[in-house]
């Protein structure tokens, strides 16, 4: 990924406007941070390097594995009164609600 990374920098043939070093191997997304252009490149690699310990999800970032480890926190759920549907967000609960039950 490094290289990767250092290529999106010292690209001769990308174009680069202003203090916008990084710029994507394959699209016209650019930036001046490495870390984004990283979090970038992962979304046409398909590369997931953060991973649940609890299901099969995987992301590109860490900040969105966080978000989803609230859904297995078994302390703040949401559970449906008409069937065994269950979630730590209460819009999830409302949104399954109005698309299951017709709440």
């Amino acid at each position: 990924m490094s290289e990767m990374i250092d290529h999106c920098r010292h690209c001769p043939n990308a174009t680069r406007t202003d203090k916008k070093k990084y710029v994507c191997f394959a699209c016209p997304y650019a930036t001046q941070y490495a870390c984004y252009i990283k979090t970038h490149v992962m979304t046409h690699t398909g590369d997931k390097p953060f991973a649940c310990s609890f299901c099969d999800y995987t992301c590109n970032q860490s900040s969105n594995l966080q978000t989803h480890l609230r859904i297995h926190k078994v302390d703040r759920m949401y559970s449906c009164g008409k069937c065994t549907y269950q979630t730590a967000a209460l819009a999830d609960l409302k949104l399954h609600l109005k698309n299951m039950h017709l709440y």
